[in-house]
């Protein structure tokens, strides 16, 4: 039951981009946006806990990286040592680790615009070492 909690924590069930409305007028201005977004643009990942209840982390494009934890269930990682130092002890550590799988030909577009941001996330570079 442990292993399953330990492999299971970071998948992700929803990502939503948070895209500035001047992008929210067509989808052609969505696929510009998501091609060459700002590097201080959001990213909302959706995990469930090991109870079944949502928790939402909002991500910079810049914070995340590429990486391969947990026998490769864990694909995307941000470094969170500054938010957890400035973090009350009782909202515990903030998620760090997330595991994106399945199809990318789902959701809005077919999931073009995920393949697009996913591209742009694997352009950053590591700049510390992560938990």
């Amino acid at each position: 039951m442990f292993f399953v909690a330990y492999v299971t924590g970071p998948f992700v069930t929803y990502i939503h981009l948070r895209i500035p409305a001047f992008a929210r007028n067509s989808k052609e201005m969505i696929i510009r946006f998501s091609k060459s977004p700002p590097k201080e643009t959001e990213l909302d990942f959706t995990t469930m806990n090991f109870f079944g209840k949502p928790q939402v982390a909002r991500v910079k494009l810049n914070d995340i990286y590429i990486t391969r934890q947990r026998f490769g269930m864990v694909n995307f990682l941000r470094n969170t040592a500054q938010i957890n130092k400035n973090r009350s002890w009782w909202k515990g550590k903030a998620i760090c680790k997330f595991g994106v799988h399945g199809k990318e030909t789902g959701g809005f577009l077919h999931g073009e615009v995920w393949k697009l941001i996913k591209k742009s996330i694997e352009k950053n570079k590591s700049t510390s070492t992560f938990p």
